[in-house]
């Protein structure tokens, strides 16, 4: 008797465990995939949009604090999503932190403002301009802030169009979006990112065909 009721338990261990094991390899490949999914949207609307515009900004901006502060490498992404770039890492035209900078920096700031200066970028912004999905896209990256590694956030300036950083950088914001607030909130979260893509790449295309 006393075997048998052992054996049982074990298989319903065994059970268990097993059903648990499932259910984390199935939430484990939905945040794989639904990131994956991210992740081509990403890259379209990186390669559809004018280059010096998006691609080619990102790039930029990563180059001048690589050049003119390079202590703040670890947070380019943060300081540039806090909208903190200008301020802390080129500074206002007569400050010390400006007049500090090399001649090589200065010429990156200038193609940056210079970029910033053309028809092309103005175009482009009020294209993007659509407030709700701006509001969403913020969101979103602060959730990155929060949840992925110094590596995966530098690529997203410094190398923009590597997709296994970014891939990794959303399946942890994936899993921890779907953790904190269920799967209601998860599917109409992960909903909104395929439609703001869409509704992006689908404005960019039209606007530069």
């Amino acid at each position: 008797m006393y075997t048998k009721l052992v054996l049982l338990f074990l298989a319903a261990a065994a059970i268990t465990i097993h059903g648990k094991k499932d259910g984390v390899n199935f939430e484990s490949s939905k945040y794989v995939d639904d990131a994956v999914i991210w992740a081509e949207f990403h890259k379209d609307y990186l390669t559809k949009a004018p280059y010096e515009i998006l691609h080619g900004q990102r790039i930029l901006r990563c180059h001048i604090v690589q050049e003119c502060c390079s202590s703040e490498i670890d947070h380019l992404f943060s300081m540039i999503h806090e909208k903190r770039f200008e301020k802390s890492c080129i500074g206002t035209q007569g400050s010390k932190l400006y007049n500090s900078h090399t001649t090589k920096c200065n010429g990156l700031i200038k193609t940056f403002h210079d970029v910033q200066k053309t028809a092309e970028y103005s175009k482009a912004g009020l294209v993007t301009r659509i407030p709700p999905l701006n509001d969403r896209f913020k969101e979103w990256r602060s959730e990155m802030v929060r949840s992925c590694s110094t590596k995966e956030l530098t690529a997203y300036f410094c190398d923009p169009l590597n997709m296994d950083y970014f891939r990794s950088c959303a399946q942890k914001v994936l899993h921890k979006i779907d953790r904190k607030n269920g799967n209601n909130f998860y599917s109409t979260f992960f909903q909104h990112i395929k439609t703001d893509y869409y509704t992006l790449i689908e404005r960019i295309t039209k606007a530069f065909p």
